[in-house]
């Protein structure tokens, strides 16, 4: 009867591995592949004043931080609502929530900027962006190492593959075009962090509701 049992459990797990190899799941790299939303471009070290960089959001501030950005591109070829889709970022900064009321047409994109937002991209740990549907579904997300971006220059993925290049915030990689300002930038609202292991306390009492006398300075 054993014999029996691990014969069957072996062709079952047979059966299951060349479900897997002919029937992959997709990254989210081959998600990007299907058309749909997708992360298109992000810019973490955006170049200081200093060191003649850009005001990629044309708020007249050249600043290494609020000049960083996060690019959403509608690459299907229908219109996509994306009303209230969350902006993360492993570097620990609270998710952000698109506007109401936004619809990205076929081939559109719009921007977000980390003074609008306060999404940390994490040049020294290497981060992944993640946009994720009102459901909780993750559509697309971008990787990239730590301490591996360079100045001035953009994250996009080409078939896949990792590439810096030019930035282009909110408008197709056109570097025929002058830049001016980008297209399409919207707010993208900090939600409450939850997390509470990086809550502390800084002083008060606790009060633990089974005793007259049992308090905690």
């Amino acid at each position: 009867m054993l014999l029996l049992f691990r014969q069957h459990m072996r062709r079952a797990l047979i059966a299951l591995i060349l479900v897997i190899a002919l029937f992959p799941i997709p990254t989210s790299s081959e998600i990007a592949e299907d058309g749909g939303i997708v992360i298109e471009e992000i810019l973490v070290s955006a170049s200081s004043a200093q060191y003649n960089g850009t005001d990629w959001n044309g708020d007249g501030d050249i600043d290494r931080y609020s000049d960083q950005f996060i690019e959403i591109w509608n690459s299907g070829d229908a219109p996509q609502d994306v009303s209230s889709w969350l902006l993360s970022t492993t570097s620990g900064s609270p998710p952000c929530q698109l506007p109401y009321n936004t619809t990205l047409e076929a081939d559109e994109r719009l921007v977000v900027f980390r003074a609008d937002s306060d999404l940390e991209l994490s040049y020294y740990d290497g981060d992944t962006v993640s946009i994720t549907d009102t459901d909780g579904n993750l559509i697309h997300s971008i990787s990239f190492p730590a301490y591996n971006s360079s100045w001035g220059k953009s994250y996009v993925l080409d078939n896949g593959v990792l590439t810096k290049v030019d930035p282009t915030p909110g408008r197709a990689a056109d570097y025929s075009d002058p830049y001016t300002v980008p297209d399409n930038i919207v707010n993208c609202y900090k939600l409450t962090n939850t997390d509470s292991s990086r809550a502390f306390l800084l002083k008060g009492r606790v009060v633990t509701m089974d005793g007259e006398n049992n308090v905690i300075n």
